[in-house]
């Protein structure tokens, strides 16, 4: 059983590392503000870039397939971003 100095220890403790959690949060958030528009703008763009890469890939292979130039598409090793001309 833990006497009491210990246990006010780990209390002091546990409130000590919750304040600098909060502290550092935000001072980050203070730092990053001047940002906030660019930061929020690129992640628009790599969430409008992931979703729909898929759709563009599909269509690639699709006028590809149809032109009779399946051979001519250009596959890259990552499936995921492809290079599309």
């Amino acid at each position: 059983m833990k006497s009491d100095d210990e246990a006010s220890s780990t209390k002091l403790e546990s409130k000590t590392i919750l304040f600098m959690l909060v502290v550092i949060s935000l001072a980050l958030v203070w730092i990053l503000l001047p940002f906030y528009g660019t930061i929020m703008w690129g992640g628009d763009h790599c969430i409008d870039f992931l979703t729909f890469i898929p759709l563009a890939t599909a269509e690639a292979e699709t006028k590809a397939y149809l032109c009779g130039a399946a051979d001519a598409i250009d596959r890259p090793a990552h499936r995921h971003f492809p290079v599309l001309e």
